[in-house]
């Protein structure tokens, strides 16, 4: 399976109008001519950020051009034109080929496991002070994988995807993000990820206590908009 995720702004105050439109829309067509298939999507929001991740099996190529032939998702596309920070216009396929090749971000790190698209999709938005998103992925990338077991939570995978200053995770998890932010905060690998970041971000958070792991996912968790997977 790949994961990988588009990053871009909307315009303030067009929220509701967003999650309203990206909630709403049918399934495109799963599967493309060559055998690429589309497993599931998911698309999360936070302030003016909206994130939006495609899993399938195949090649990115394949898909990106499947989906832009698509024409539930190129209604979706002309109806999200108004919102956007940096609009383009869909009907030039220049314009639209250079606006989603901009948003692509770069997958920092990636652990699945047996479970993997088993689970629920979250995203996890990091705060980095301007400036300093280059010295976060570096240490994002380097960082020792998290525990896969909180008490009766698994993570099912986990990601991790840049683009410019935004720094987002994506995990999928078969349980509660209560309880998985509960035992991060047991884990040494957590300490050590936040020891090296705590100067990096915009705001104080303590990763060796579940009262400050909590805060930090509470401040920084994006609103799940939709999370499909094929067949459902």
């Amino acid at each position: 399976m790949e994961r990988h995720a588009l990053a871009f702004r909307i315009k303030p105050g067009t929220q509701d109008q967003v999650r309203d439109l990206l909630s709403g829309y049918r399934a495109p067509a799963l599967e493309a001519d060559d055998g690429t298939r589309l497993l599931g999507t998911a698309v999360f929001l936070h302030g003016d950020l909206v994130v939006r991740v495609m899993e399938f099996e195949g090649d990115l190529g394949t898909v990106a051009r499947h989906l832009s032939a698509d024409p539930v998702i190129r209604e979706v596309e002309r109806g999200l034109i108004p919102y956007l920070a940096d609009s383009y216009d869909p009907a030039d396929a220049v314009q639209r080929r250079e606006f989603f090749a901009r948003r692509l971000t770069e997958r920092l790190a990636h652990r699945g496991s047996a479970n993997e698209g088993k689970g629920a999709r979250h995203a996890l938005l990091y705060p980095v002070k301007p400036g300093m998103a280059d010295v976060a992925a570096r240490v994002l990338a380097a960082a020792e994988d998290p525990p896969l077991q909180a008490g009766a939570t698994t993570l099912c995978s986990t990601s991790v995807f840049r683009k410019g200053d935004v720094l987002v995770r994506v995990f999928e998890i078969d349980g509660d993000v209560g309880e998985l932010v509960a035992g991060l905060a047991q884990a040494v690998e957590v300490h050590e990820v936040g020891r090296r970041m705590a100067g990096l971000f915009d705001g104080a958070y303590d990763f060796t206590t579940a009262a400050g792991l909590e805060k930090f996912f509470t401040d920084n968790l994006m609103a799940t908009v939709t999370d499909r997977r094929a067949g459902a």
